[in-house]
């Protein structure tokens, strides 16, 4: 049999006659015609406040944009806590992909097989001549989004659905309510108990189940640990993962993370504060630190316990501050050292897995600019911030403190009294948190 009978296939034998079994870009009797392809790379970031163990499926969609058919459909399960990261490769191929365009809809599944509609997008395919084309996409899902989140649109036909906007166009579309599907939602469609239909063949399926209508329920094994929970990530590829507890982390649950709780909060303050950030600031040499990363916790209760978790790390660094909003006005904060560990302890394989501590007012940092030694003979604060850095190096000199800032820098003051300043860099891997 030649080699050269299917064109990059693999010739087969069907009751004696010579057949071409076809790789996913080519079709025809001898796959000599080439499909047209969309090539995605899709990085999807999600709200802070997504709960730890939802998780967000993405249906995409080649549809035609004169008859509005689907032509090809590719579906990711992403987990915000385990893919934060992750970049997905998608690829979707049609024998005729020259006019149209890519549709993106995401859902939410909880962890008891709850899936609510999210947001939809729609990316317009230039260059209709080639036969391969790329998107790069960042998909943002915010608290805004939703299903009730816009009203007051209208749609062509909509029978039995609600009129939505597209997040990155001012197209509309019609998203059914749950039973019907179809274009103008006039199709009814069943699904199984509690998956909700998307298209005329297509339904979206909670976690424990899959296929197109989500009749067939998931076996995913894995040894999960620490009351981790097995889900299965790609039913074709067998492919699953450990979704772990708050405490927990690693491929099969069984790293736990450090953490830090502050018992109480003995300084002056109201009941609630709006805003809590905690940093945890690791040091490669005394005069190198960095911001490792930024918890922000939200209305938080002084009269309870506040336990912080360093993600995905197994020991607390030498040490963790804290900037405590006291009011809703970005002016009206303090700096507080929450755990300090000597350097020389902290080098001789010394690791912190769990500590409790309290705040309190002798841990407070020094705002520069209230500092009456820093204003005389001459008012530094007048000087630009390039200019006024350098008579940093009195404060630690002069004054026995541990540390200090101003707008822009938080500064410590080590043993040597040489100052070591960082830009406030508080966006830097931020998580949303509450304890209220």
């Amino acid at each position: 049999m030649s080699d050269w009978f299917c064109n990059r296939g693999i010739p087969v034998m069907d009751t004696g006659l010579r057949r071409c079994l076809c790789p996913s870009s080519y079709f025809g009797e001898r796959c000599e015609n080439q499909r047209e392809r969309i090539s995605i790379v899709l990085h999807i970031v999600s709200s802070p406040k997504f709960q730890r163990n939802n998780a967000i499926k993405v249906i995409l969609y080649l549809v035609d944009t004169a008859s509005q058919q689907i032509l090809a459909d590719e579906e990711i399960l992403h987990f915000p806590y385990v893919h934060s990261s992750y970049k997905h490769l998608v690829l979707l191929s049609s024998d005729r992909a020259s006019h149209s365009f890519v549709r993106i809809d995401t859902y939410e599944v909880d962890m008891k097989q709850v899936i609510g509609y999210r947001a939809s997008w729609k990316y317009d395919l230039p260059f209709p001549f080639l036969p391969v084309r790329r998107l790069a996409i960042r998909l943002v899902l915010s608290d805004d989004n939703g299903f009730s989140a816009q009203t007051g649109f209208t749609c062509h036909t909509c029978i039995h659905g609600q009129c939505l906007p597209y997040q990155n166009s001012d197209d509309v579309f019609c998203q059914c309510y749950d039973g019907w599907t179809g274009i103008g939602c006039n199709e009814s469609f069943i699904c199984a108990s509690g998956a909700m239909p998307i298209n005329s063949n297509r339904c979206v399926c909670p976690m424990n189940r899959y296929g197109t209508r989500c009749f067939i329920s998931n076996i995913a094994v894995c040894q999960c640990r620490n009351g981790g929970t097995c889900i299965l990530l790609d039913a074709r590829a067998g492919q699953s993962a450990c979704l772990c507890s708050e405490n927990y982390f690693g491929q099969y649950c069984e790293r736990q993370h450090a953490s830090l709780k502050i018992k109480t909060f003995d300084i002056y303050q109201p009941e609630i504060l709006p805003i809590v950030l905690i940093q945890f600031i690791q040091f490669h040499e005394l005069d190198y630190t960095y911001f490792e990363s930024t918890i922000l916790f939200e209305r938080i209760s002084t009269i309870r316990a506040l336990s912080i978790y360093h993600i995905d790390h197994e020991s607390l660094p030498p040490m963790v501050i804290g900037k405590i909003f006291y009011s809703s006005s970005a002016e009206d904060y303090a700096y507080y050292i929450i755990l300090q560990v000597p350097l020389l302890i902290f080098r001789k394989d010394f690791q912190l897995k769990y500590v409790e501590t309290q705040l309190e007012t002798r841990q407070k940092c020094s705002d520069v600019r209230k500092m009456k030694s820093f204003k005389t003979p001459i008012n530094i604060l007048t000087y630009p911030y390039i200019k006024r850095i350098k008579y940093y190096l009195r404060v630690c000199s002069q004054n026995n403190i541990t540390c200090f800032h101003d707008e822009i820098y938080f500064c410590l003051c080590p043993t040597q009294k040489k100052p070591n300043c960082n830009v406030q860099n508080l966006r830097s891997q931020s998580r949303k948190m509450s304890n209220v």
